[in-house]
């Protein structure tokens, strides 16, 4: 009876572990951007794995839609959906007119790879006067600093 119960114990560990592992998501808690007014935010999102790893971004605007112009995309590779093994990607938000709202960042791993934690991530909000001197600067913590 112990010896049965045990196995399922450990059974059950390994088969949550499993469904677990291999993709992440993280909550931006805000952005507030406007190209017209020098105000961006900046998120670096870095590959803390040995595979590259597919990510996403979705941008929510005030109302909930999804933002699709005035995004770009730094060092990612497949068409701004993957960031290689090891590496840092930077995406900046800077729409017209002024946005504001939270963000997603989702990442899954590809093919047969199965790592717990794929990603660190940050941001920051800065606002320039015109000619790119800081007017104002504040960090974004996403996930309190840990992986995700």
């Amino acid at each position: 009876m112990k010896t049965s119960a045990l196995i399922f114990v450990v059974f059950s560990l390994c088969s949550t572990y499993q469904v677990l592992a291999g993709s992440g998501k993280a909550i931006i808690p805000n952005f507030s951007a406007n190209s017209a007014t020098d105000g961006k935010c900046v998120y670096y999102m870095s590959n803390i794995t040995p595979h590259d790893l597919e990510v996403s971004i979705t941008f929510y605007d005030q109302n909930g839609t999804v933002i699709t112009s005035g995004i770009v995309y730094t060092n990612f590779i497949n068409s701004n959906t993957e960031i290689a093994a090891g590496s840092t990607g930077v995406v900046v938000i800077n729409p017209t007119p002024w946005k504001y709202g939270y963000a997603v960042i989702e990442w899954n791993n590809k093919s047969t790879d199965d790592d717990v934690l794929g990603l660190v991530a940050h941001g920051f909000f800065d606002q320039q006067d015109g000619s790119d001197n800081a007017e104002a600067y504040y960090s974004i913590p996403i996930n309190c600093g840990a992986a995700f």
